[in-house]
């Protein structure tokens, strides 16, 4: 299945070893970029005008720079070209708040945050693409250069405690020296780490620079947290200190972030596919429970949350997440309402005994008069990869379904490139395509929101049962 593919990417994270204690970690995974990328479009900004200029070492395989500012969307507000590692860009009518340089090919993971104050003309930075680590050392912008101090400070900490959690968990027995003094210095790593982030709290409470710290809270487990639990925890406890409710939050990239991170880890578990569905409910119900506290954040969450089920083709949670909260909620464009509308009729389209809509195929032919015992509908496309491959399933399934009659109901555009199509497919198919795509009758009456989707039909011209695979309507064995 496709979303198993996803699955694969995800598991980078775990895979590399990156450190279990940061809640936020913005290293994404690429099919969430694909998601990521998907729900912005442009705003104009107004405000003052800032230059940024960096200087890159080795910058092999960069070549552009990105400045990306947040609110309703993700807006592209200005770029450079990487010439010899360095670029400068020219910002005009910009807001102070948080924004994002992206500067490599996956821009969710190539990327620096950069804060942008009213004091701020002129910034600049420089960076070490070698490092694993990458860590911009700024020039020009004292707020920035004390949040890299900050969180420079925090690595060393939070390396420690990584260090002392991991021997004392690693100890054959706990009341060994080792194991009790890595106890003590845990303990001791902790109240620095906590005693750190309360006084750069305190000391930039009315700033971005605070936000900032605070949006990107440190998870810290317990010594009683055993190693292969740790993500659990984490994940389990994920909205309860966010603070989701700041006006202030709305201007950043963090709400982004933090649903991509979240949902990144539930995709990634590795269940059957029904407890897999279950518990990803279990986690879209959470993410609404806490990012519905306020109506910016819940329309930008129900959007976030269409679109991205919407690409991967997961028809069970959009159809969890439309019934369950798009449907009623009255904070999404009218546009976007329509789609859930169509979606929603789509779900109900299929379920046994309803009669099927009929369809006029030809000047002389209707879908009704084309049913038999026992049929085979069919919604494809020759451009659809999936479809292609139910059609190369057909042959093995007819013989062991022969009584089954068989019409395919084409979504293409394109009257040569369908027509060379079916020339390849099986004769005893009953083939139809009006090349309106998307805007055919028989879609729309269908409420046909993918390819290929099969439904099958009794004599009396009542629904069976629909489906996505052939399998589903009888054994290829």
């Amino acid at each position: 299945m496709f979303e198993r593919l996803i699955f694969c990417l995800l598991k980078k994270d775990t895979a590399q070893g990156r450190c279990p204690f940061y809640i936020n970690h913005f290293s994404m995974h690429k099919f969430l970029l694909l998601l990521y990328c998907n729900l912005f479009a442009c705003l104009l900004l107004q405000g003052q005008s800032v230059s940024i200029q960096g200087q890159f070492t080795y910058p092999d395989g960069f070549d552009q720079v990105r400045l990306v500012g947040f609110q309703d969307s993700v807006q592209v507000l200005a770029q450079s070209p990487l010439k010899e590692g360095g670029f400068a860009l020219e910002v005009q009518n910009l807001q102070p708040g948080i924004y994002r340089l992206q500067y490599g090919p996956n821009p969710v993971d190539h990327y620096i945050d950069v804060i942008i104050t009213t004091k701020d003309e002129a910034i600049n930075l420089a960076m070490d693409l070698r490092e694993e680590v990458k860590e911009p050392q700024f020039t020009g912008s004292l707020i920035n250069q004390k949040l890299q101090e900050y969180f420079k400070k925090q690595k060393e900490l939070i390396q420690q405690l990584r260090f002392q959690y991991q021997t004392y968990h690693t100890a054959p027995d706990k009341n060994q020296k080792a194991a009790q003094l890595s106890k003590k210095e845990f303990a001791t790593t902790y109240k620095q780490l906590q005693k750190l982030e309360q006084s750069f709290l305190k000391e930039n409470k009315a700033n971005l620079a605070g936000l900032y710290v605070q949006a990107r809270q440190v998870w810290l487990p317990t010594l009683a947290t055993e190693p292969k639990t740790v993500y659990q925890k984490k994940y389990e406890t994920y909205w309860e200190k966010l603070p989701i409710t700041q006006e202030a939050m709305q201007n950043t990239p963090f709400y982004h972030t933090y649903l991509m991170e979240y949902l990144g880890y539930y995709f990634n578990q590795r269940l059957e596919p029904a407890p897999w569905e279950a518990q990803m409910k279990q986690s879209l119900a959470k993410v609404m429970q806490y990012m519905s506290q306020t109506p910016y954040t819940k329309k930008l969450t129900l959007q976030y949350l269409l679109d991205s089920l919407k690409a991967l083709g997961h028809e069970g949670l959009l159809e969890f997440i439309d019934e369950n909260y798009a449907q009623t909620a009255q904070c999404l464009e009218p546009g976007v309402q329509e789609d859930v509308a169509f979606r929603l009729k789509s779900y109900e389209i299929g379920k046994a005994g309803q009669e099927i809509p009929n369809v006029t195929l030809t000047s002389k032919q209707d879908l009704n008069g084309l049913i038999k015992e026992k049929t085979l509908l069919i919604f494809w496309s020759s451009s659809c990869p999936h479809c292609m491959e139910e059609w190369e399933k057909l042959e093995k399934w007819s013989a062991k379904n022969h009584e089954y009659s068989i019409i395919a109901i084409s979504l293409d555009t394109d009257k040569k490139m369908y027509e060379e199509a079916i020339s390849k497919l099986p004769k005893y198919v009953q083939y139809y395509c009006d090349f309106k795509g998307w805007d055919s009758e028989a879609i729309l009456k269908y409420y046909i929101m993918a390819t290929p989707t099969l439904f099958e039909i009794d004599k009396d011209k009542k629904f069976v049962k629909k489906g996505k695979v052939l399998e589903q309507f009888g054994s290829l064995n």
